[in-house]
């Protein structure tokens, strides 16, 4: 009798189960309520986009102890002479999330693992933590999953917000993004429709 052997999906996820601080936690889920997706898929997405971004890896890039490629067009170098990251979190209770990659970006994880000498969960919990927190990551995460609230109309009005800022406080100028998260601080963080908060911000500022 011949054995069959059960065919392995090409897209198949590998799941990854970084700790992570009590905190950081609350902020994902806080962006799971606002956008309605699961947290585990707020997590993934928030890696991704912290893999693509340069800021976020420049961030990084002072704790590389082997040299690491971004999008494969920029080498950083990393000095082996480096103490590796540790994390030293004030905040003691911590907690485990399970997230699914695609093989592709776990691959991309473990080559920024390999940078850092860390392993591959603990580089997930280190990316998401310096991702999350990098302004334009947490609101372009929020402007994405808008949908079809962000309107031609409403994206204009929110430029004209930001100009009529600048021209009054030229000291300490915003932009869209700063004006996003001016937003999602008034929004309630117990209510899951922060798109309808949205639009009842920009939405007084409409002439009729």
């Amino acid at each position: 009798m011949v054995e069959r052997v059960r065919k392995v999906r090409s897209d198949k996820k590998r799941e990854v189960k970084p700790t992570i601080t009590m905190s950081l936690y609350e902020c994902i889920d806080r962006l799971s309520y606002m956008t309605t997706n699961p947290i585990k898929d707020v997590a993934e997405e928030i890696c991704v986009l912290g893999l693509q971004s340069e800021k976020t890896i420049d961030l990084l890039a002072g704790y590389f102890r082997r040299d690491y490629w971004i999008q494969e067009r920029k080498l950083i170098r990393g000095d082996v002479s480096r103490a590796p990251y540790t994390f030293k979190d004030g905040d003691s209770q911590k907690r485990r999330i399970s997230i699914r990659f695609s093989q592709s970006i776990h691959d991309k994880l473990s080559e920024l693992a390999y940078a850092l000498d860390m392993t591959v969960s603990s580089t997930t919990a280190l990316l998401l933590k310096t991702a999350i927190y990098e302004s334009t990551i947490f609101v372009d995460y929020v402007l994405k999953h808008l949908d079809d609230e962000t309107t031609e109309a409403r994206m204009n009005q929110l430029q004209y917000i930001v100009d009529f800022i600048n021209g009054s406080n030229k000291e300490e100028p915003i932009d869209i993004r700063m004006l996003v998260s001016y937003i999602l601080d008034k929004a309630s963080t117990k209510t899951k429709d922060f798109k309808r908060t949205f639009v009842q911000f920009i939405e007084q500022y409409i002439e009729k």
